[in-house]
């Protein structure tokens, strides 16, 4: 039997029909204010339900006609039948859950953080409706899902300083240093033979007896700089400093003397980012990373693809998640690199709720920067923390500019070791659709530039 749905808000009185759900999503959040879960792109009409169309009614112009919700594949007889139905289950935002995700106090220089978030917070659900371009409001569209954004560089004015001043921003960055142990040191004579391996394996005549040959054919002295790096990598007991060392010799295979055209996302996934990932976060043997347009773990509500996962395994079979990764080349739309950070941001949160994660790694790439954040759940809500930003070299003579990042490379490895399950229940909060972000179109003015710094690679050496 052929059902015809007919897609209209649950609250209006008008008549209207829209043509997909996602228009009555939208409409419902700028007429009612209302965020409403979308349809999942996977779930299916009942056998039978057509859209209600000029075709449809006039092949089956004997079928009844219902009210279709827009969140799944219910249909109504009548529209308080439909409201009731999107009220009990289809609002992300209900005064229930507008909540932090655990009544904790997290007091900072006598402020209470936990209760000066869920004020900013309280705040971005009220104004949502207009706040969804991406590119003016990622701290909100962050905050409704209860995540925050903590850096170094504290003087952005993408925070309301009504809620966080610099002065409470740049304590709360020093309080995270502190409990995150993040000021990691590498051990100064390794540093020093690394630098040593990289710039005599190079250039010095002292490594063969035929320098003009084996510098100009770029094969001996890459292959003796690459073995002793692995030797050396060999000689140290500890796991995080041996990658350290296997992440420097993970760049050599691709490194030539030759000015680089520009470089496509593909080519700088699979050839600098990847193999320097694979050393950081996946040198072990129950951690797997993988490359490219990943798919996300089977029933996961998000059916976003990051360009990088790290999971871990367990007795062979998955564990879960503990890094996510996002690249995209330097021209790419500043919208795009901006959504790129909130995507990371969403999976790890996630990932978090769902595994009870103590933590997880994430890093953005844009172009030849890497910026490293890690994300945990403090006073209630769930920070990510930039951590560390590094510049990947592509060309033969600047690869000694990777031994200035030793010490950041190294507190990666550690942070990401220290990702495990652990016995705490993570309250679940809800997590604002991909469906409302304004991505399309860029809405700052002509004449102003968006600040990725305050997005990704902002820690640039200073």
């Amino acid at each position: 039997m052929v059902t015809l749905l007919k897609r209209v808000c649950p609250y209006c009185d008008d008549p209207e029909s829209f043509q997909e759900n996602r228009n009555t999503v939208k409409h419902v959040l700028s007429e009612h204010k209302k965020f409403l879960t979308p349809r999942p792109k996977a779930m299916q009409n009942e056998p039978g339900d057509k859209p209600l169309n000029q075709k449809n009614q006039e092949l089956y112009p004997k079928a009844p006609v219902k009210l279709a919700c827009p969140g799944c594949n219910e249909s109504f007889n009548d529209k308080t039948a439909l409201k009731n139905h999107v009220d009990l289950l289809h609002i992300v935002f209900t005064e229930r859950n507008q909540t932090s995700a655990c009544p904790e106090d997290w007091i900072i220089s006598g402020v209470n953080v936990s209760k000066r978030f869920q004020q900013f917070r309280d705040h971005c659900l009220r104004n949502g409706s207009d706040c969804l371009d991406i590119d003016r409001y990622f701290n909100q569209l962050l905050a409704m899902s209860c995540i925050f954004v903590v850096q170094e560089r504290n003087m952005y004015s993408s925070v309301p300083e009504q809620f966080f001043s610099a002065a409470l921003l740049h304590d709360i960055h020093k309080q995270l240093v502190k409990e995150l142990e993040i000021e990691k040191v590498v051990d100064p004579e390794l540093t020093a033979t690394i630098k040593k391996i990289l710039k005599d394996k190079r250039l010095s005549a002292s490594v063969t007896n035929h320098l003009n040959q084996d510098f100009r054919s770029d094969k001996v002295n890459k292959l003796k700089a690459r073995l002793a790096l692995l030797n050396l990598a060999d000689q140290q007991e500890e796991d995080p400093e041996r990658n350290v060392v296997l992440a420097v010799e993970s760049l050599l295979p691709a490194m030539k003397d030759v000015d680089l055209r520009q470089i496509s996302e593909m080519h700088l996934s699979a050839t600098y980012v990847y193999p320097l990932v694979q050393c950081l976060l996946a040198n072990d043997a129950e951690t797997v990373a993988h490359c490219s347009n990943t798919m996300m773990e089977k029933n996961s509500e998000n059916d976003k693809r990051p360009d990088c996962i790290a999971d871990v395994y367990h007795r062979y079979n998955f564990s879960h998640s503990s890094s996510f990764g996002e690249i995209k080349i330097d021209n790419a739309p500043d919208t795009h690199k901006v959504l790129d950070f909130y995507r990371l941001a969403i999976f790890g949160k996630g990932a978090i709720e769902k595994h009870s994660l103590s933590g997880i790694v994430t890093f953005q790439v844009i172009g030849t920067s890497v910026t490293f954040y890690y994300m945990t759940l403090r006073g209630g809500f769930f920070i990510k923390m930039e951590i560390a930003s590094i510049e990947i070299p592509t060309a033969k003579r600047d690869i000694v500019s990777i031994s200035s990042y030793l010490d950041e490379l190294f507190t990666i490895i550690c942070l990401h070791k220290a990702v495990k399950k652990t016995d705490n229940v993570v309250p679940q909060t809800p997590t604002l659709p991909f469906v409302y972000l304004q991505t399309k179109r860029r809405t700052l003015p002509t004449k102003r530039k968006l600040s990725l710094g305050s997005i990704a690679s902002s820690s640039k050496r200073r």
